[in-house]
């Protein structure tokens, strides 16, 4: 029977975030982009591991519905970051890719809220 602790959660999620990072790193040298900075590449690799980590470990309802205001301040600073992108790529036409990271990852935290809150209900 195999069991998961926090810790073997967090352990893969700091091992996928390094790979990532790495790996989105090299493909930025071989072929750079122009604009994309080392915290984007960090943001990028950000997303990327904490898809891979819930996709492996799926999530704990009841950890969601607890942290239902946490889920709801990162949504409002994730839309915030989407809106201060979207803002500088309208007035110096660049970066769009990050303005699109940021609002899909807005959406994404704003329906898990929702999903799970209906659901609380």
């Amino acid at each position: 029977m195999e069991t998961t602790t926090k810790e073997d959660k967090i352990i893969f999620f700091v091992i996928t975030l390094a790979a990532t990072t790495s790996f989105i790193f090299i493909i930025n040298y071989v072929n750079p982009v122009i604009g994309f900075s080392g915290i984007d590449i960090f943001c990028v690799s950000l997303i990327i591991s904490s898809i891979i980590t819930i996709g492996n470990f799926g999530v704990d309802k009841e950890n969601i519905e607890r942290n239902s205001t946490a889920l709801l301040c990162s949504g409002g600073i994730w839309l915030l970051l989407a809106g201060i992108k979207w803002f500088d790529y309208t007035s110096q036409k660049n970066d769009s890719f990050m303005a699109s990271i940021f609002t899909f990852t807005a959406i994404i935290t704003w329906w898990i809220y929702f999903k799970f809150r209906r659901i609380k209900k």
